[in-house]
């Protein structure tokens, strides 16, 4: 891995860290209050930026991933989707 590589690794990785704790936060938010409007445009913010980072770096598997939370995300915002307990 060259040096660039390593570095640009490194910032995905702390970036990544640094969202895990608030989309843990949001989801249990909208467990709480399911129609709670900020925590879900910040909850698809945060998953659409990892699953973009995460294709950057190569991380196909969790932008995959990121992009199937995307969109159950986006059918909740336009009411497609009710969330429940």
């Amino acid at each position: 891995m060259t040096h660039e590589m390593n570095e640009l690794f490194t910032g995905y990785l702390e970036e990544v860290q640094t969202y895990i704790p608030i989309i843990f936060q949001r989801i249990k938010q909208l467990r709480e209050q399911p129609k709670h409007a900020e925590s879900l445009t910040e909850l698809y913010r945060l998953v659409h930026i990892i699953k973009g980072a995460s294709s950057m770096v190569g991380i196909h598997g969790l932008s995959r991933i990121a992009g199937h939370m995307e969109s159950v995300l986006e059918q909740i915002q336009e009411g497609r989707l009710i969330l429940t307990e």
